[in-house]
């Protein structure tokens, strides 16, 4: 039966297609182990600590850094009484290794620490009478690297744990642990070509502080773009580029007139004469919009003032950050109470036709101030004419 089993063992082996796992560098290939081990007993079965072997083959797994290995063990210990037992199993384990511990370089080297988790039968030669048993193997160590053809050096421990009433009496399981020291082998006689190629030298490597890696590939201006497909090494940094590296040409249209170009206005569609941030986003400010024209003495907007209305919806709808109050403003010809009523009546139809086209009610106040705020000379037409206006008194939130 051990026989059968080995013979299959090494067949799935040298069949395996390589790939990355627990090996030494450049050498992710099957893998044979021999070496001694140490048996540490349970205390229940009132014997001393055993000597044995473990051979075991492992194979590669396409999971990085993993393997699943086949493993056979052979030990024998004393009884208390001097006559001996044996111990025998065949476990399937899982390896994940962590990587080598530093630099190539350094004094750690190469070294992997690993770990384990095994599931197999334990077969007890107690007093010539043998049982078979179900187990579990935990256990993790480190693969020490020898410079000598992937070979290395092997030391692990590893608790295993048995449902065996059989073995003591009285006892439902048993827990015991090993100790293990040997050397593994990649099966490189089989292959007739490394599976990982070294690494081509290049001009100039990056070499990574802790683990030593070496990479050709570099960014030297740090735009993104790997000098070797960079056509435009040594850009500015922060700047920003093209696939090929290259500053990307600035768009200098500016669709809607407030000085920010297309290309990096993110408020596209601002209302002409409305102050602007370098995002081209109005801010807050007092703005006097021409073209808020109505009829004479009357509230009613004119066709044209309506259009501009329309323009300004459009700003403040795309900009929900934006309230307003709509400041209605006179001249000093007509009595202060009309005016004021005049000016208050105004407000009121901006405020109306801006909701019309779709702006939150919520965010516009109206108010009419009448001929209280002049902003020039009530004694000329120019003058008259100027504190004839509708002011938008914008906050930006």
């Amino acid at each position: 039966m051990r026989n059968q089993l080995w013979g299959a063992a090494v067949a799935a082996a040298l069949w395996a297609a390589p790939a990355a796992a627990v090996n030494t560098g450049q050498h992710e290939i099957p893998y044979f182990g021999v070496g001694a081990e140490v048996l540490l007993t349970d205390r229940a079965r009132s014997a001393d600590d055993g000597l044995g072997f473990q051979l075991s083959v492992g194979v590669p797994m396409q999971n990085p850094a993993s393997a699943i290995e086949l493993r056979y063990f052979d030990a024998g210990y004393d009884r208390s009484d001097g006559k001996p037992n044996y111990q025998t199993g065949l476990f399937v384990d899982y390896v994940r290794d962590f990587g080598p511990l530093g630099r190539a370089e350094s004094l750690l080297g190469g070294i992997k620490p690993f770990a384990s988790l095994g599931l197999g039968f334990v077969q007890e030669d107690v007093s010539a009478d043998k049982h078979i048993h179900p187990a579990l193997a935990l256990g993790g160590g480190v693969l020490v690297p020898i410079g000598f053809n992937g070979w290395a050096v092997r030391l692990a421990g590893r608790v295993q744990p048995q449902a065996n009433s059989e073995s003591v009496t009285g006892e439902d399981y048993l827990l015991d642990y090993a100790v293990h020291l040997g050397l593994q082998i990649p099966m490189a006689w089989f292959y007739d070509r490394p599976v990982s190629a070294p690494e081509a030298d290049c001009p100039l490597a990056v070499v990574h502080p802790d683990t030593g890696r070496r990479d050709c590939i570099t960014d030297s201006d740090g735009d993104g773009v790997d000098d070797s497909i960079d056509e435009c090494p040594g850009t500015a940094e922060g700047a920003g580029v093209d696939e090929h590296g290259c500053m990307r040409v600035r768009e200098s249209v500016d669709s809607d007139n407030d000085g920010v170009p297309n290309g990096d206005d993110k408020c596209p569609g601002t209302r002409r004469g409305l102050q602007v941030d370098e995002d081209g986003c109005v801010v807050t400010q007092k703005a006097v919009i021409g073209g808020v024209t109505f009829e004479l003495n009357a509230a009613k907007l004119t066709a044209e003032g309506q259009a501009t209305l329309d323009g300004v919806a459009k700003t403040l709808t795309s900009q929900q950050d934006l309230s307003v109050e709509i400041a209605g403003h006179t001249d000093s010809i007509g009595s202060e109470a009309f005016n004021t009523m005049l000016s208050q009546q105004r407000a009121d139809a901006v405020r109306a036709r801006l909701i019309e086209k779709g702006v939150a009610a919520g965010r516009m106040t109206a108010v009419g101030y009448g001929e209280l705020e002049p902003v020039a000379p009530n004694d000329t037409d120019e003058g008259r004419k100027a504190n004839r206006r509708v002011e938008f008194r914008i906050r930006a939130d």
